[in-house]
């Protein structure tokens, strides 16, 4: 039996000015990007979830982001198990996923991409079954695919 495969739809790039307004319920996931002062503009800066509001969440980092050179943008996602691309195509976004779904990609997505602000997840993802997924839509610098049986301790 193949191992499951996840769908992290991204959306955006958004102003770090619209936090407030533009998250919606189905939004989990979330990737700051900013200008980093050893790998550049437009660099991922931390992955997060969000257990409530994306906007409340996302006003928890503005005392790190007020003091950036640079502005910061923003994308977020929701999750969806990934059955084939045409349904794919008609999908768009998914309903909001369940808390222990989001907790593990989350886990696997800053393992594997380590963010340069991210302190968590960066020894090794949540334990979990294994599990594929696909980052797509506006997934901005993200990998395309990450595996858990790729990243995770044997």
């Amino acid at each position: 039996m193949a191992d499951p495969i996840y769908d992290v739809y991204w959306e955006g790039p958004y102003a770090w000015d619209k936090r407030q307004v533009t998250p919606r319920d189905r939004h989990v996931l979330y990737a700051i990007y900013g200008t980093h002062r050893v790998y550049g503009p437009q660099s991922l800066l931390y992955i997060g979830r969000t257990e409530s509001s994306g906007g409340k969440r996302l006003k928890d980092h503005d005392w790190w982001v007020k003091e950036e050179s640079a502005p910061v943008s923003f994308h977020l996602a929701s999750i969806g198990e990934f059955k084939d691309w045409p349904t794919w195509e008609s999908i768009g976004a998914y309903p909001k996923a369940t808390r222990a779904l989001v907790q593990v990609i989350e886990s696997l997505l800053i393992h594997a991409h380590q963010p340069a602000y991210n302190a968590q997840s960066l020894q090794a993802p949540a334990k979990s079954r294994p599990f594929r997924v696909f980052n797509t839509g506006h997934y901005g610098s993200l990998l395309p695919e990450v595996s858990y049986r790729y990243y995770a301790d044997p």
